[in-house]
């Protein structure tokens, strides 16, 4: 056999043309080659060992260790039922549920009836923080659009002083208008005042309230700035005798992308012509109530009253407090398509989307006691009456109120518990007065602090004692930490940066009511509101001081107005 395969093997070689002599020398090979291939020799070698073979198989079963280790798991194994028998002890779930027993006794005895209302408290809370947040995020965008509005500002002053310096022939009236429009914007400057004199033009900006001079335009450039702003806001350019009312849109691109309505106002004056642009950009701004700054109960009590299907909603302070702002912004909240809401103004001070608003017209009799009997004809849920300025208006409104309608108006009034009073004096009848007014609003403005400048004060033993006559001890107690503004640029150096309202709500109930018809003094009335709870404007203004919002002289100069 084994020559068979050693024959075979020599084949294949053939085959492969490896040796061409090994057909000659397949004996030897066949021989020798097992040999020397070590192949064999284990097999020779293994003859003592072919004898034990019978011994290897007895060994080999020994040596074949395999079903030991198998065996060693086997203590594993057996340790798994271990495990297992400590796994129902680890299952200790049940112990759990036998702990939670306690507290399912416990909410039998009302701890747990008790813990329900914190979550709605909770929620409340929740609804808190999101409103902090919005105002956070508001703040930061508010930070960042002054930090803009700063520095732009100070370039286009650069341009104006350059202008201002030229030659009255050289100078572009075109930008130099465009150029104090921006620049009166981005200083938050709600009026331009042009004022002619006999050798310059003087341009004043009023900012958060105060007026400041700001350029002044050679004497020749006056006929081309007037004119530029008649043309700009429709008015006739040849008529220089007589006074004329106008209105213009401007839109801002860069930095931010604004556009807001612009209302001018041109007399004649010894010196010429003066004009004064105010810019209605301040007021584009509050778009909700939220905005307003009105305290938690004054909130509720604005809100009761927009909910009433009639009554009236009246807005009272001197000019220039926001009492517009406060009325747009309540038509804003009440606005939708199922509701009608006519406005009569004089003048309309900005367009308000889904609003029809009518403008006073003296010239073709369209006062506010016409246009109030027209509007009564147009089918309106609410209306919006500019000014109650005489007796006429005041029934009208009233008995409006009266037949079922909504009725916001403003008076001229120092407070709320004022109004009132005020109405007796227009000859309106005390049961009318008790029976259609919801709620009077008095309102200021102050100047807030700005926040970049803004440091800690104490008032000075003489500072406090000072405080002490103007401001009852009853709110000032022991307070001797307020707030002020160092100056920086972004509050050009003044330390205030906006203003902020303060209010006083007076709702009607039905002690007010008797007072009413029993015609009670502003004082009595005010006496009563206060015991139901009512929160001065003074008391308003001081927490806004403590909370860092406004200055202490802020709230001071509004007593002396007082």
């Amino acid at each position: 056999m084994a020559k068979k395969e050693i024959v075979k093997k020599a084949v294949v070689k053939e085959n492969t043309g490896e040796f061409e002599t090994e057909s000659l020398e397949p004996e030897n090979k066949v021989v020798t080659k097992p040999m020397v291939k070590v192949k064999p020799k284990p097999i020779l070698q293994p003859k003592p060992v072919v004898k034990v073979q019978p011994q290897k198989v007895v060994i080999k079963p020994m040596v074949k260790v395999k079903p030991r280790p198998v065996v060693q798991p086997k203590p594993v194994v057996k340790v798994q039922p271990q495990k297992v028998v400590i796994k129902p002890m680890v299952k200790v779930k049940p112990r759990p549920v036998v702990q939670p027993e306690p507290v399912v006794e416990v909410q039998p005895q009302k701890v747990v009836e008790k813990v329900q209302p914190k979550p709605v408290a909770q929620t409340g809370g929740i609804v808190d923080k999101d409103k902090l947040r919005r105002e956070k995020a508001k703040e930061l965008k508010r930070k960042e659009d002054l930090k803009l509005f700063a520095s732009e500002a100070i370039t286009i002053k650069r341009e104006l002083d350059g202008l201002s310096k030229l030659p009255s022939i050289n100078i572009p009236i075109i930008r130099a208008v465009d150029f104090l429009i921006k620049h009166a914007f981005f200083t938050r400057a709600s009026d331009i005042h042009f004022e002619p004199f006999e050798k310059y033009v003087n341009i004043r900006l009023r900012v958060d309230g105060v007026l400041h001079d700001s350029f002044k335009f050679p004497k020749e450039s006056q006929s081309g700035l007037i004119t530029r702003i008649k043309v700009l806001a429709g008015m006739r350019t040849d008529e220089h005798r007589a006074a004329q009312d106008g209105r213009f849109r401007v839109e801002v691109a860069r930095p931010v992308d604004r556009d807001f309505d612009i209302r001018v106002s041109v007399v004649p004056t010894y010196y010429g012509e003066k004009a004064v642009l105010r810019l209605l950009a301040e007021q584009a701004e509050i778009e909700s109530l939220d905005d307003l700054a009105f305290t938690v109960e004054n909130r509720a009590k604005l809100n009761r009253a927009l909910a009433k299907p009639y009554g009236m909603i009246l807005a009272t302070g001197p000019t220039g407090s926001g009492k517009t702002t406060t009325l747009y912004t309540s038509l804003k909240a009440i606005s939708s398509r199922e509701v009608s809401i006519i406005t009569i103004e004089d003048p309309i001070e900005y367009s308000i989307e889904g609003v029809d608003q009518i403008q006073v017209n003296n010239q073709t009799n369209l006062t506010f006691a016409n246009g109030l009997r027209s509007i009564l004809r147009q089918d309106p849920d609410a209306i919006m009456v500019g000014e109650i300025r005489d007796q006429e208006t005041a029934s009208i409104a009233v008995n409006a109120a009266l037949t079922g309608h909504k009725m916001f108006s403003t008076l001229h009034t120092n407070d709320a518990a004022t109004t009132l009073p005020r109405l007796l004096d227009m000859k309106v009848e005390p049961f009318l007065i008790a029976s259609t007014i919801n709620i009077a609003i008095g309102q200021r403005l102050l100047r807030m602090i700005c926040l970049n400048c803004r440091v800690k004060r104490r008032l000075t033993d003489l500072e406090f004692q000072g405080l002490k006559e103007a401001v009852p001890i009853t709110i000032l107690k022991q307070h001797r930490e307020f707030y002020k503004g160092q100056g920086c640029k972004s509050c050009n150096r003044s330390g205030y940066k906006s203003r902020v309202g303060i209010y006083e709500i007076l709702e009607i109930d039905d002690d007010i009511r008797e007072a009413i018809i029993r015609r009670a003094d502003a004082g009595e009335l005010k006496k009563i509101a206060i015991k139901k709870g009512m929160r001065t404007m003074m008391e308003d203004a001081f927490q806004k001081a403590l909370d860092g919002v406004t200055t202490i002289e802020e709230v001071l100069k509004m007593t002396y107005e007082d």
